[in-house]
């Protein structure tokens, strides 16, 4: 009896301590293929400032490889846009952008994946202008 508790007790701890395959570098672009169970991408925008103007969909790998396209410098008074975080291996991916035209753009890209994958938030929506107000006559 001992011997069994103790093998159901050895087998617990050992399949616990897996080591992950993927590897934030070589897998970002396919994550949704190559990541397996107990994997975790923490995905981090900056929205300090941001419009949308919704033309057509992605998915979260097409963002990541257009971010990698129109990637730019890290400017040293400037935080990245984008940072992935893998923490199973603390790997870190930073996409930067190149001031507020560039910001607005990625940020329009990723509004609809976010619109996609969360089609009833309303809490990104953009409200409709106000009416005019009563001509004096």
């Amino acid at each position: 009896m001992k011997k069994i508790i103790l093998l159901l007790a050895l087998s617990i701890v050992f399949s616990c301590n897996r080591e992950s395959k993927f590897d934030l570098e070589k897998d970002l672009y396919q994550f949704s293929e190559k990541m397996e169970n107990g994997d975790t991408l923490e995905v981090n925008v900056d929205y300090s400032a941001c419009m949308f103007k919704l033309n057509n969909s992605l998915s979260f790998e097409n963002y990541f490889k257009y971010l990698k396209t129109e990637n730019r410098a890290n400017r040293e008074y400037g935080s990245p846009l984008v940072t992935v975080y893998y923490p199973n291996k603390d790997q870190r991916q930073y996409f930067n952008d190149d001031g507020l035209d560039d910001k607005f753009t990625k940020l329009d890209k990723l509004s609809l994946i976010r619109k996609k994958l969360y089609p009833n938030d309303k809490f990104f929506e953009t409200p409709e202008p106000p009416p005019p107000p009563p001509s004096r006559k």
